[in-house]
């Protein structure tokens, strides 16, 4: 609201960045705003995207049965092309679907955390 109001001459937000621009994607506060009717999206310029931030994962206790921890994989590694509807629901209107990590790929936001608390500390 600030950058619309001229207060600021950029801003930060979270969006999909899948779907309709002119939409403000298929969700994020962009698509929100627009949805409300507060923001056409002719009135910003997009300056900058990063790549895809992954979102949490999706885990099981250890202690769960294997063919249980396996049946939940296939599920949601087949739901997007299985249960398309299913899929745009629990998303909230669409994603790359989903796939397998681990904590290597997580690697990057436990560093940003380090250097983050450490910062904090260095601060005080």
């Amino acid at each position: 609201m600030a950058v619309l109001q001229r207060q600021y001459d950029a801003a930060v937000t979270w969006a999909s960045g899948q779907g309709e621009e002119a939409q403000g994607f298929s969700r994020g506060a962009l698509r929100a705003m627009v949805e409300k009717g507060m923001l056409n999206m002719a009135d910003l310029r997009v300056i900058w995207r990063s790549e895809p931030i992954i979102n949490g994962p999706q885990v099981l206790r250890t202690e769960m049965p294997a063919e249980f921890k396996e049946d939940m994989r296939l599920f949601h590694l087949a739901l997007p092309k299985s249960y398309p509807e299913i899929y745009r629901q629990i998303e909230r209107g669409g994603g790359a679907g989903y796939r397998e990590v681990t904590h290597a790929d997580y690697q990057f936001m436990v560093e940003m955390r380090r250097e983050e608390a450490a910062e904090r500390r260095r601060r005080r």
